[in-house]
């Protein structure tokens, strides 16, 4: 058969994407996705979960809301609109290699494209990355078509490349970028006769996406993405690592495989030149916003720009079979395929958790406990932007109040449920949204045993109980802070100051830092233990943003008559250096009556 290698590699790319779709649960961004398929019309579609709901265009989220009325909402359902769209993109690759550059070229680029882990990854989440890439590569394809037409080019040639950038600007807008710069390019590319054709297919684009217009308008004046950093020169090195496995070893691999691949290659071409100059303007405009407008520049974007990267580089690669290279030459694609694959198997572990939280594994977790000790006697905390992520993969759905877990409020709300249960156990999970030890510690107070939990990166997993043969949760004592005492009439007292350094070699990375103590107080209504830091004796501030502020109102959290227990549990940011200063102290803003026991500074370990 004569493109049996390229069936070769779009198999065993299958196959490793099918290999991470069953080991991978879906990803906040995949779930935000699936939950708004769920409204029942257009209107609301639209204006929910697209308007107001995303931050990318609407043709993606459309098609998968048709998509799970046919197919349903399966993790399988809901990626294999990816799966399609990577055979489309691979096919259209190797298409355009084969046409307008050489079909070695288009092999050793596919070999790539689908052992790479980064791709592997990008290419089967449920995001609207790859239709983009689809449609872009679509408008590179039609445009190569047209500039080899004789005379102004035919009429459905023009037709598909005028779809394909509409298409390209509404799946994603860095997409719209991509294609922008390719239109602007072919007035250099093309001949003067096909210059009209090119202004009358891209007028046709933009007429119909004025349909679209006015969302985009709505979601451009959100103010920019926000959360992203500036990219420093850097970024773009960092970027060829991640791509390339993540690895500076694997990188260097790659460009020797690559050197030597070109060893003899033919003259870079007028074709392959215009990839190389789709590559470089794309990069240098996003570069340009993201330092003077808002930070766009992510690993992921470059999806839609790393084929033209691929073909520029690769471009002119040919098998010369009167060289005794050629033979070793014509293998290198299977080589390239099994070297990256193995890599991204057995080093990258592409079948383990790769995404910013996970929700399939917390999931399980909270399936399997309430299996085992029935509902009834579990109260329920879960710590996620929408808990209907978490619901997706629960066999009974849960309802949590608070919808805003970085308020302050959540500590006191969280509190006084714990306070309330009457349960033997309490679940606590989080994923992907602001998390703090005081949350732990708020449960801790009532249920002070764990009988299971599992962390993962950035989400953790915990069953809390209150049965003996469960395992006590360690703490540790490591100062004492204050030595207590009668205080009446001051609003600041018990200062303490420990230098960040010393305080990092008392604890472990899997334990918090805790300040506990017991009091009386005589009718006041606010009291606060409050951590600080300073830098050269000043309060430290990064972007006029305290580097360290922690202070809870213990009142709120433990007002029983009698002998209260204060308790505030923090942690150090990273932010700190160890030469910095944590300080301690006591804040009375009423100057009340309160009589307090030793105030103690203990590490916790989960």
């Amino acid at each position: 058969m004569k493109h049996k290698t390229f069936f070769v590699l779009l198999l065993v790319g299958l196959i490793l994407r099918l290999l991470f779709i069953e080991n991978q649960g879906l990803s906040n961004d995949e779930l935000s996705a699936v939950i708004r398929t769920r409204y029942s019309s257009w209107d609301e579609l639209w204006s929910l979960g697209i308007r107001e709901g995303d931050m990318h265009p609407g043709f993606y989220q459309t098609f998968l809301w048709f998509w799970v009325k046919l197919f349903g909402e399966s993790e399988f359902a809901i990626r294999s609109t990816s799966l399609i769209f990577y055979v489309l993109n691979l096919g259209l690759l190797y298409a355009i290699c084969l046409r307008f550059y050489s079909k070695f070229t288009g092999l050793v680029l596919v070999a790539f494209y689908v052992s790479l882990s980064f791709l592997i990854i990008n290419t089967t989440t449920a995001r609207p990355y790859n239709s983009g890439v689809f449609f872009v590569l679509l408008a590179f394809y039609s445009l190569l078509s047209i500039d080899s037409e004789e005379g102004k080019g035919k009429a459905y040639t023009w037709v598909l490349f005028s779809l394909s950038l509409l298409g390209a600007m509404a799946s994603h807008y860095f997409a719209f970028l991509t294609v922008g710069v390719i239109g602007i390019l072919s007035f250099f590319f093309l001949s003067k006769q096909k210059i009209i054709g090119l202004v009358a297919s891209g007028m046709a684009a933009l007429l119909l996406f004025t349909l679209h217009l006015p969302t985009t308008i709505h979601q451009l004046q959100q103010g920019g993405i926000g959360w992203l950093d500036k990219p420093d020169f850097f970024w773009w090195i960092e970027f060829l690592k991640q791509s390339f496995q993540d690895s500076y070893w694997m990188l260097a691999i790659a460009l020797l495989i690559i050197i030597t691949l070109k060893n003899g290659s033919i003259p870079v071409s007028r074709n392959q030149k215009f990839a190389i100059q789709i590559t470089l303007i794309t990069g240098l405009l996003a570069y340009l916003i993201s330092i003077f407008y808002t930070p766009i520049l992510r690993e992921l974007v470059f999806q839609f720009i790393l084929p033209f990267l691929l073909i520029g580089i690769l471009g002119s690669i040919e098998i010369n079979t009167e060289r005794r290279s050629g033979r070793w030459k014509r293998i290198a694609p299977l080589l390239i395929l099994v070297l990256f694959s193995c890599h991204s198997i057995i080093q990258v572990q592409i079948y383990k958790p790769k995404h910013y939280g996970v929700f399939r594994e917390l999931g399980e977790n909270q399936n399997k406990w309430v299996s085992e000790r029935k509902s009834k006697n579990i109260c329920f905390a879960e710590n996620f932007n929408n808990v209907d992520y978490l619901n997706y993969y629960l066999d009974s759905a849960v309802v949590e109040e608070i919808m805003d877990w970085a308020n302050i409020d959540a500590v006191y709300k969280l509190n006084e449920r714990v306070k309330a249960a009457k349960t033997a156990y309490f679940i606590y999970n989080w994923s992907n949204n602001y998390q703090s030890p005081m949350f732990l510690e708020c449960i801790r107070r009532c249920y002070p045993r764990i009988a299971e939990f599992d962390t993962y990166f950035n989400s953790g997993s915990y069953l809390f109980s209150r049965t003996i043969r469960d395992n006590a949760i360690s703490k540790r004592e490591i100062n004492e802070v204050f030595e207590g005492g009668l205080i009446e009439g001051d609003e600041f007292f018990g200062e303490y100051k420990i230098n960040v350094g010393d305080l990092r070699n008392e604890i472990t990375l899997n334990e918090y830092l805790l300040l506990e103590s017991n009091a009386i107080v005589n009718g006041i209504k606010s009291f606060y233990m409050v951590v600080t830091a300073e830098r050269n004796g000043e309060f430290l501030q990064v972007d006029s943003i305290p580097a360290m502020y922690y202070a809870y109102n213990q009142i709120e959290l433990s007002n029983e008559p009698g002998m209260n227990e204060f308790f505030m549990a923090f942690e150090l940011p990273k932010k700190l250096k160890d030469n910095d200063v944590v300080k301690i102290y006591c804040w009375n803003p009423e100057k009340g009556e309160i009589i307090i026991n030793n105030m103690k500074l203990f590490a916790v370990k989960f």
